[in-house]
Parts: structure tokens; C-alpha cells; sequence
């Protein structure tokens, strides 16, 4: 699907979303390391910013195919919201300080997305299959 554009934003789909963040945390490490070569900023406080921004695109979904090897048994209901929406994982697993940082990109980009939902909580029953946890049930 990737960017459409209307009325001066984009709808942005998870992957497209994906690249492009992963684009800014690419262009914001290079600056990081730079400024922290030449003395601009202590370097431990650039290199945790590094690290913040690294962990993040760590998990960032590169395509639309599915994942190797799951073709042979059933996807988990995790693994199934992480098919649906690409960036469940990601925004997810995010702390306060990640998801600042890619909402600030994406207002700033002009783009219109809508977060995930949370992710299935789910505990494994006696035979190591999944069941829905008492506390995602829907009422």
C-alpha cells in the first residue's frame, strides 16, 4: 500500500511507516556519532541515544511477506496480529520515550496512521498450545 497522499498529508501503511522510520533513526545515529566525534555532546549521551534508536529499528517489519518457517503450523494469536499489523511488535514493546519518537516523525511527516492494538495476551495450557488469558477475553 506504502504512502498515499491527500490533502497535503499521507496514509501510511505499517511497512511503508517502518522504512521511513527507520530512515530518520538511520540520518539521527549518523548525526549522533558525528557530534560525538567532534566533542559536541558527551558520548555516552550520544550512545545511548544510538542504542535507543538501534533498539528500536531492531524489530522494525523490512517486508509484507511472512516469515520463513510458519507455513507448517498455526500461527500463534500473537503471530497473527503481528501478521495483520506489522508494527505491533514494535509499538508495542515500545516504551514512552520510542513512541514520542516515532510520533513526533510521524506529525512532523504530515502522515496519518493508526497505531496497532494491543498485542493477545496469552498463556500456554498444559500441552504447550496457547489459550486466551482471563484478562483478554472479551466481556
Amino acid at each position: 500500500m506504502g504512502l498515499r497522499k491527500r490533502r497535503g498529508s499521507a496514509d501510511v501503511d505499517d511497512v511503508a511507516l517502518a522504512a521511513y522510520l527507520s530512515a530518520m533513526a538511520f540520518i539521527e545515529i549518523r548525526y549522533l556519532a558525528g557530534r560525538a566525534l567532534r566533542d559536541e555532546v558527551p558520548p555516552a549521551e550520544a550512545l545511548a541515544r544510538i542504542r535507543m534508536l538501534a533498539d528500536l529499528c531492531h524489530n522494525m517489519p523490512s517486508s509484507g511477506r511472512p516469515w520463513p518457517g510458519r507455513r507448517r503450523r498455526q500461527l500463534t494469536s500473537i503471530e497473527q496480529a503481528m501478521r495483520a499489523r506489522r508494527m505491533s511488535w514494535v509499538w508495542n514493546s515500545a516504551n514512552a520515550e520510542k513512541r514520542a519518537w516515532m510520533l513526533g516523525h510521524i506529525e512532523k511527516a504530515r502522515l496519518q496512521w493508526t497505531p496497532p492494538p494491543p498485542l493477545p495476551v496469552t498463556q500456554p495450557d498444559a500441552h504447550g498450545a496457547e489459550s486466551v488469558s482471563s484478562e483478554a477475553r472479551p466481556e
